[in-house]
């Protein structure tokens, strides 16, 4: 009886013991695959200058030519950082509930959203949310030669927008909340509403900030030029955002991003520059000396790249906006003390 008792307990703590390992290996090891694989997956909801095809090979970075954008960039940062300067990675896009598949299985290693995109998609429980890589606005077109300095200089104006998209949620609470009124054109498709604009159908555009600049770029001649106006209707968060198993994982992506930014920093009497303020070298994180040099001098800083991308050097040429730390009127936090 004793011996079969002791059999029942070595079976149970045998059993327990191949439980915790099939758990383990359900939540994987993000770090211990990308060096397996040799390559980051990323992926982003698609936006311009965020993340968007690159056809003409616009982006010396992007190896393959197919994606461009900030998200981009920092995605090949990462890869720097983890796999050294010929580390690979790969991009994708989610638009449909279909392709969000690949977040709800964790076939990426990092995922650009929003909390929308979150919420929407039901993945509260599935991902950590990151560090934010930039702040998108909600914001209003205007023609140029409009009147129009403000948003509540659009009481009783036509503005064209997308049905059942957040931008239409944001322009109701805003112009609620002022008690203003004003004549609602909606569309289903965002080429209908800009070519609306462009037949004079419209005083004005809401959308998010970075389709209202693409919307400008390629005008023909009898085109009206627009202006984006600098009051906002809404701004939100894209974050990296990572598997909700893996902390090591979202602390490299996490760190990665933040020493990004730090490196705008220059160094003064009691500042250190960049990733010296203080160094990330922690052995466990599984990385090695030096990566966060290596990551900088491959791709720069957060500012090379938000200037590249969508910044002054890009066919966008917009401002870094909220997209700053709080010190400078924005909402980036820093983990570091200025």
């Amino acid at each position: 009886m004793l011996e079969l008792k002791n059999f029942c307990l070595r079976s149970l703590i045998f059993g327990l013991s191949l439980a915790c390992v099939a758990v383990a290996n359900a939540q994987g090891d993000v770090l211990a695959r990308v060096k397996s694989q040799g390559v980051v997956h990323c992926g982003s909801v698609a936006r311009p200058g965020l993340a968007e095809p690159n056809p003409d090979r616009s982006d010396p970075f992007a190896p393959s030519g197919e994606w461009f954008g900030l998200n981009v960039e920092i995605c090949r940062a990462i890869a720097v950082a983890v796999l050294g300067t010929s580390g690979r990675f790969e991009f994708r896009s989610y638009e449909t509930r279909r392709d969000f598949d690949a977040v709800r299985k964790q076939e990426d290693d990092i995922f650009f959203l929003t909390g929308s995109d979150i919420v929407e998609q039901d993945l509260g429980g599935a991902l950590l949310p990151g560090p934010s890589v930039y702040y998108e606005t909600r914001a209003v077109l205007v023609p140029e030669i409009s009147a129009v300095k403000r948003l509540e200089d659009l009481k009783g104006a036509r503005i064209c927008f997308v049905n059942g998209t957040s931008t239409q949620r944001s322009l109701e609470v805003y112009f609620e909340a002022k008690h203003l009124a004003f004549a609602r054109l909606g569309f289903s498709q965002p080429d209908d509403m800009f070519a609306a604009y462009q037949a004079g159908q419209c005083d004005a555009v809401a959308d998010e900030t970075t389709a209202l600049a693409k919307s400008q770029l390629h005008r023909h001649a009898q085109a009206i030029p627009g202006r984006i106006l600098a009051q906002p209707l809404a701004a939100f968060p894209i974050m990296a955002t990572t598997s909700a198993a893996d902390a090591n994982w979202a602390a490299i992506v996490s760190w990665a991003i933040h020493s990004l930014m730090r490196d705008e920093i220059r160094e003064g009497r009691w500042l250190a520059d960049g990733a010296r303020a203080p160094p990330i070298e922690a052995s466990y994180l599984g990385l090695g000396l030096g990566w966060q040099r290596r990551m900088i001098e491959a791709l720069g800083t957060y500012a090379d790249i938000f200037s590249r991308t969508l910044g002054a050097k890009s066919i966008y040429g917009e401002a870094r906006g909220l997209s700053v730390r709080s010190r400078d009127a924005g909402l980036f936090l820093s983990p570091y003390a200025d």
